[in-house]
């Protein structure tokens, strides 16, 4: 079974969030409340823990501008 998490929405005025930490790589095993990643808003920095036991697998969308 596959789990999306998704960048929560803590601020409707930000249109975009900073990554600035990356816990664990594609293929790392994580368990129940490991943090998998940190990232910051204008107004707050949140900490995201894994909400199961498994293993991670990076699929996402770069964009630059």
């Amino acid at each position: 079974m596959t789990y999306k998490y998704s960048l929560p929405s803590e601020d409707v005025n930000d249109e975009s969030a900073l990554i600035s930490e990356i816990y664990f790589t594609s293929g790392d095993k994580v368990k129940k409340s490991d943090l998998i990643y940190l990232f910051e808003t204008t107004k707050t920095t949140v900490e995201v823990e894994s909400r199961h036991n498994g293993y991670i697998l990076y699929n996402c969308l770069v964009v630059i501008n």
